[in-house]
């Protein structure tokens, strides 16, 4: 596997980067090439090679805290004597009448506490949730970073999320370890389920303190106040019901991103963020990596870089087209005659006599020829591949020949192919055709009293 520095744009050789490749990349034919991509940030970019894509979760920074909502109805506090009560003037009460309005004022007492209690647990989820958006800080200054490292995420959530969140738990009594790599999002999800199970756990105490209020104290001649404080009792649980509501509908789909943008977070604490290419076999003359870039926030991507790839150790069949020479050529002839007086012997009886003969004699003699021809010719050609500009190889071929008549021909041997994009292929070898030769019993330059008409 091959390194890729996305931000100097070059590519490395196998887990050492330092040992820089120079390009195009030479990879033996036939195999599976990857590409590993790092030092870059996949919290801002994405990155795409040919048909492949990846792209990380976007966090939602809206402020979760702004969803809960305390209570703001309006209670008896300011109108009623506190528990501890103020030091009163010692009066002479032997002759005053019983107060009207003391049941109400008792139950005023109690209602004020429980309203506190509530308040005090809305109060802590809500710090809570404030804490929790630290989340989000972090997020975006590490994607702000032209390139994200396991340091930089360890470094950065370490010394604000998490140090801020194990000191405001350790205020609520829950000892929190600040190190990323043992802190995991399931304890983010239930310690807000605890600090809401606290704002739950009011609900049954206050229903149970209005309904005694219902049926045991009577409002005499206090019902204004008596009315006020079942408004207020009332008012606090539909605070709580609403509570739950926002809870179930915006609170806990915000968490799940929170919680979702740290596991990121913590991915990235203990792995190098890295893309690896897709395998891609190495077959043939030039193979090219596109490597496109993509911000997040944008549509379009952009092309970085071009990664050409060369075989090497390779062995490939090449259909070729071209000129041929050779050996394979027509002999040509002329026929050359001569008129001769010569003796003639001949019997007449019993004796040999000779005799004065007239006759016209032929000759065949070989014309002056180039002796080769020339030919178009297919070559079938298995040859090496390697990423220099020679390669060689064997191949067979078959044509015509441009002769005085055209005729097929067929060749083997060995080829030389010079060249890249454009390459020039030589062929040596031998090759197999039909010809014109002069047919036995004739030779050539002798005369021949024969009649001959034509040469073949």
């Amino acid at each position: 596997m091959y390194l890729y520095n996305f931000n100097n744009n070059s590519v490395y050789y196998a887990e050492k980067d330092t040992v820089l490749m120079s390009r195009p990349l030479a990879f033996k034919a036939n195999k599976d090439i990857q590409i590993n991509i790092y030092k870059y940030n996949p919290l801002r970019e994405e990155i795409t090679v040919e048909n492949s894509y990846s792209e990380w979760f976007l966090a939602d920074s809206s402020k979760l805290n702004g969803l809960i909502v305390l209570p703001t109805q309006k209670t008896l506090e300011d109108d009623i004597v506190s528990e501890e009560g103020k030091p009163e003037k010692v009066k002479d009460d032997s002759n005053k009448k019983p107060d009207p309005c003391k049941a109400v004022k008792t139950c005023n007492i109690k209602f004020n506490r429980l309203s506190s209690d509530y308040k005090d647990a809305v109060s802590v989820y809500n710090s809570y949730i404030n804490t929790l958006e630290l989340v989000n800080d972090d997020y975006y200054h590490l994607k702000s970073l032209p390139e994200l490292t396991k340091a930089a995420v360890k470094s950065q959530v370490e010394g604000n999320f998490l140090k801020v969140y194990s000191s405001n738990l350790s205020l609520q009594g829950i000892k929190v370890n600040n190190d990323i790599n043992t802190f995991n999002s399931r304890l983010i999800t239930k310690h807000e389920e605890d600090f809401y199970k606290k704002i739950t756990d009011q609900e049954t105490p206050i229903t149970i303190f209005r309904d005694s209020i219902v049926t045991n104290v009577k409002p005499g001649e206090c019902k204004a106040g008596y009315d006020e404080l079942l408004a207020s009792l009332n008012s606090l649980l539909d605070n709580l019901k609403e509570f739950k509501k926002t809870r179930n509908e915006k609170i806990l789909p915000g968490l799940s991103k929170i919680t979702s943008t740290y596991d990121k977070l913590m991915y990235f604490a203990n792995n190098e963020p890295s893309f690896i290419t897709p395998a891609l076999t190495i077959d043939k003359d030039m193979h090219t990596i596109l490597i496109y870039r993509r911000n997040l926030d944008e549509k379009e991507k952009f092309l970085v870089d071009k990664i050409n790839i060369e075989p090497k150790c390779g062995f490939k069949i090449d259909i070729s087209t071209g000129l041929f020479i050779s050996g394979l050529y027509d002999q040509e002839f002329k026929l050359k005659s001569r008129d001769s007086i010569y003796n003639q012997e001949y019997i007449s009886g019993d004796t040999i006599a000779d005799s004065l003969a007239f006759g016209t004699y032929k000759a065949i003699y070989r014309q002056d020829a180039l002796p080769v021809s020339f030919g178009g010719m297919i070559f079938l050609n298995a040859h090496t591949q390697n990423p220099g500009i020679f390669n060689y190889g064997i191949s067979i071929g078959f044509g015509a020949l441009f002769n005085d008549q055209a005729r097929l021909t067929y060749s083997a041997g060995l080829s030389g192919i010079i060249g890249k994009k454009q390459r020039f292929i030589l062929n040596i070898g031998a090759a197999i055709g039909q010809v014109d030769r002069l047919e036995t019993p004739y030779k050539t330059d002798v005369y021949y009293k024969e009649t001959l008409d034509t040469v073949q």
